[in-house]
């Protein structure tokens, strides 16, 4: 029996296919593929930098120097089959050599805060604002005690789409071991969080 891709999983395969020609493109030193697959990368690249690091222009001159690198040396860059995979490992690798990243906190950005916010469910569609702002502080609260590897492995995860295997390697952790991560950390976001006592 033939299997049917889902929309998602089509989007994402088309995606992974255009990823690849502007890096090939690039190779070739085609610098609107350069351009364009900097613009389409650099808000993801510095959201997931700003959870390693707070510096903020730290994160935005690493990621500059990650694709000048990548510009100067096209010529002996080789082929890449998910370009996404590559350039977050690359530019994670990048940011530790220029920081001592174990000895600082990282802190979590405002936008990532209210996309991890919780909808209401539909019958308490017309919550009120008291009770969305108390969600809000709950929330807050409880990411900003996650470790720091907790916080990037939900980052990779639920933010970025990466697989298990992937997060194995960025992260240098067994593919148990990140199973392992995300149900502890989930699990003690559940814990922090308790949003039962929240409702009226």
């Amino acid at each position: 029996m033939a299997k049917h891709l889902s929309i998602e999983d089509a989007t994402a395969s088309s995606q992974f296919r255009e990823d690849v020609l502007l890096w090939d493109s690039l190779r070739k030193g085609n610098d609107i593929a350069f351009s364009t697959l900097y613009k389409k990368y650099v808000q993801s690249l510095f959201n997931y930098g700003m959870h390693i690091h707070p510096n903020r222009d730290l994160i935005k001159d690493c990621i500059q120097e990650l694709f000048i690198k990548f510009w100067e040396k096209r010529e002996s860059l080789g082929s890449i089959e998910k370009v996404s995979f590559y350039l977050f490992r690359s530019f994670k690798n990048l940011l530790f050599h220029k920081i001592e990243i174990f000895s600082k906190k990282s802190s979590l950005t405002q936008d990532l805060i209210d996309q991890m916010a919780p909808e209401p469910p539909v019958e308490n569609f017309y919550i009120n604002s008291e009770m969305v702002d108390q969600r809000i502080i709950r929330l807050k609260q409880a990411v900003l005690l996650l470790t720091d590897r907790q916080r990037e492995v939900i980052l990779l995860r639920f933010f970025q789409g990466f697989e298990a295997e992937e997060i194995a390697e960025i992260m240098n952790l067994s593919i148990p071991g990140v199973h392992n991560l995300l149900s502890l950390t989930i699990k003690s976001l559940r814990e922090k969080i308790k949003w039962n006592d929240l409702i009226p």
